[in-house]
């Protein structure tokens, strides 16, 4: 939900013609952003007073200082090659001295992904058919959320292999039931159970689901309405107790159960989006 900071951080060690270093000086810098390394055609400009200190060493902020030309907010991460060019004018010089131009090549394209994201970015809202299932929890902007499988994959079917040991699956809360998953299975290996039952589904064409976590699972019973085709029993979470209990949720009453790892009960895959 933050917003992307409109400014690149930006660190150097300055030194005079000789290659000792600056220490301990005021420096006007002079940034610009261009599309284009040889004469290229600049975006935005800015200066920015900085002090050296005594290794030199100047750390600042571009879009943070004095704009000269455009704004940096506007910058059209989206075309083109993006190169700073670096200008410095100590207390002496007459003019400014340039440092040399570098390609802008990772974090800045964040600030695209952050301005084009809002607004084309698919946003559903519980009760859509999407994904492969039914939406039945959302973040407030509908941009991310999760999605039940439309039918049980099982409505009896235990939650281990057969042996009884501690698979640390104890994650909670969104997107929790996904690690869970992963856990077991590499706790409990193959087999018929619960969580390798839901990562072995491909309903949809989709290849991540998972057994949901107590936190999701309570979610999907508070919307079994919406998503429709529900037992009357317990479906299982993903949510480990003990060497030999799990966490299951009755779905006609809503009430937590701890669940011998080897009784069996219902099983509703979910995925992310």
């Amino acid at each position: 939900m933050a917003q992307v900071p409109q400014m690149i951080n930006y660190q150097a060690i300055l030194r005079n013609s000789a290659g000792s270093i600056i220490p301990n000086t005021n420096v006007l810098m002079r940034f610009t952003i261009q599309e284009g390394i040889l004469s290229g055609i600049a975006e935005y400009i800015e200066t920015d007073s900085v002090y050296t200190n005594q290794f030199g060493l100047i750390i600042t902020k571009i879009g943070a200082g004095s704009p000269i030309l455009g704004t940096f907010r506007n910058i059209n991460w989206a075309t083109g090659n993006k190169y700073l060019d670096v200008e410095i004018k100590t207390q002496t010089d007459t003019g400014f001295m340039n440092m040399g131009t570098q390609q802008l090549v990772s974090t800045p394209y964040a600030f695209y992904a952050d301005s084009v994201g809002k607004n084309s970015y698919p946003t559903h809202k519980v009760g859509d058919h999407y994904g492969g299932g039914i939406v039945f929890w959302t973040d407030s902007l509908g941009q991310h959320g999760l999605i039940a499988d439309t039918v049980d994959l099982d409505t009896g079917i235990v939650w281990n292999n057969g042996s009884f040991n501690l698979t640390n699956a104890t994650r909670n809360g969104i997107g929790a039931g996904k690690a869970n998953t992963e856990r077991i299975i590499i706790k409990q290996g193959n087999g018929q159970y619960a969580s390798q039952l839901c990562a072995d589904y491909q309903g949809g064409g989709y290849s991540d689901w998972y057994l949901p976590s107590v936190t999701e699972l309570t979610l999907l019973y508070n919307q079994q309405a919406v998503v429709g085709n529900f037992t009357t029993g317990v479906y299982w979470s993903s949510s480990e107790l003990s060497t030999q209990e799990a966490t299951a949720i009755s779905f006609t009453g809503g009430a937590f159960t701890p669940s011998n790892k080897t009784l069996t009960n219902a099983v509703r895959a979910i995925r992310a989006f």
